[in-house]
């Protein structure tokens, strides 16, 4: 079974990288990976929602949003898992970008990248925000395997558990607030 999906998903990738890639994207999917690199956009974009009191909060859930999605993808399900990246086992797909020193699945810049855009999409009173966030987030989800460095299922899966932990940490904010608003007996 394993090989089977392992296979399909090899597959998927080739057939990806052989219709999407072409030289006036090649930089811009580059540039999308890279500002995804670390979190630190997302951690950038956290820090300037900290220092205003109306963004705060939505900056708090952010923050642990991304420090769950981290520890969780990171630390535990690379480790995991342990899959070797599309470049080291697929001679068709092509590396564009430097290799990476971590396991393939997930995909932690896609993880990432939706926990926060989610969090903040949930959070925020202006919607747009939150839409030009999960584009951004889906941009360097997509670059992730444009570049080579990524499964079409490293990607889905760190993209459905950072979206269910940014809902869930957002639903338990919620019911919390709740508890802390006086009752109207």
């Amino acid at each position: 079974m394993l090989e089977t999906i392992n296979y399909w998903d090899g597959e998927l990738l080739i057939r990806f990288q052989e219709l999407a890639i072409r030289p006036e994207l090649t930089p811009v999917m580059k540039f999308l990976s890279y500002i995804g690199n670390h979190g630190m956009i997302w951690i950038a974009i956290i820090a300037v929602l900290l220092c205003f009191k109306k963004t705060r909060h939505a900056g708090v859930l952010a923050a642990i949003t991304l420090l769950i999605s981290f520890c969780l993808n990171n630390l535990f399900l690379k480790e995991i898992v342990d899959r070797t990246r599309p470049y080291e086992a697929l001679d068709q797909v092509r590396l564009l970008i430097g290799k990476q020193p971590d396991p393939s699945f997930p995909s932690g810049h896609t993880a990432s990248s939706f926990a926060v855009a989610t969090s903040l999409a949930l959070s925020l009173q202006r919607r747009w925000v939150g839409v030009l966030l999960i584009l951004l987030a889906a941009g360097i989800a997509v670059s992730r395997m444009y570049v080579g460095v990524h499964y079409p299922l490293d990607v889905l899966c760190g993209m459905v558990d950072a979206i269910l932990i940014a809902y869930i940490v957002n639903y338990i904010d919620r019911e919390h607030q709740e508890e802390l608003r006086p009752s109207k007996h």
